[in-house]
């Protein structure tokens, strides 16, 4: 192929073995155009292909992966990894449900219910909207989340109550309705938690309890003070003989 310093449009037709191309040398003889030499090769960079391999790499979260398969890790290290691998999932697991399984159950729900395959609902939950409770490992996961974000808050605030000194902090807290949250965030085997019912009974159980002791205490505290009455005026009695003799 040459080049001449006339100036030219090139078409495609013109490129070929040998052919002469004007307007592919400037005037002072520098080359306007060159040709790609077969005899090298066309290297992608390094950056461009670490950011290619990182892409893939983050798509399938192989750097969340790889840092919860370590063997030494602490159960902090494991909960945050586990919180940032919801993080990360979060977006796909919120599409999956809303916009997947979500309106799927519904309608199977709808079409068994209209076809009688269902029983009737309890009195409480007719004319309701249908609640889905997802029960995977990855809505476990999310859940967990907000069991640990409960605990986080408690403890924060029994610290601040400790380091103010005003105890009364503590009134913020709700000692009956944090376990219900622990309970929903963990999933733990409903065997674990009591009704409220029994929870009722046993407090009013304790608090009779509690009473009859006060009552006890009391009583022992009234035949002590009677008895060192009783004491006193026998004390008294044998003086009063003495200084009469």
């Amino acid at each position: 192929m040459k080049l001449g310093a006339a100036d030219a449009d090139f078409v495609s037709a013109d490129f070929y073995p040998g052919a002469f191309l004007p307007g592919g040398m400037g005037e002072n003889g520098k080359k306007l155009i060159d040709y790609m030499s077969p005899m090298g090769s066309v290297q992608i960079s390094m950056a461009q292909a670490e950011q290619r391999r990182q892409s893939i790499r983050d798509a399938f979260y192989f750097s969340v992966m790889q840092l919860m398969d370590r063997p030494q890790m602490t159960a902090t290290e494991f909960n945050g990894f586990q919180e940032e691998k919801l993080r990360q999932l979060a977006p796909n697991l919120e599409r999956i449900q809303g916009g997947g399984l979500g309106p799927l159950i519904g309608r199977r729900y709808a079409m068994l219910a209209r076809a009688g395959q269902l029983p009737p609902p309890p009195r409480e939950l007719q004319n309701q909207p249908l609640i889905i409770n997802y029960t995977s490992p990855l809505a476990k996961l999310q859940k967990s989340a907000t069991g640990r974000a409960t605990l986080n808050w408690i403890g924060a605030i029994g610290q601040l109550a400790q380091a103010t000194g005003n105890a009364e902090v503590m009134d913020w807290v709700d000692p009956d309705g944090a376990p219900g949250v622990l309970f929903d965030a963990f999933g733990p085997p409903p065997s674990v938690m009591r009704d409220a019912v029994k929870v009722e009974e046993l407090r009013a159980n304790r608090a009779s309890a509690q009473q009859q002791q006060v009552a006890l205490q009391q009583a022992q505290q009234q035949v002590e003070i009677a008895a060192g009455a009783s004491h006193a005026m026998q004390a008294a009695t044998l003086a009063k003989g003495r200084n009469a003799a």
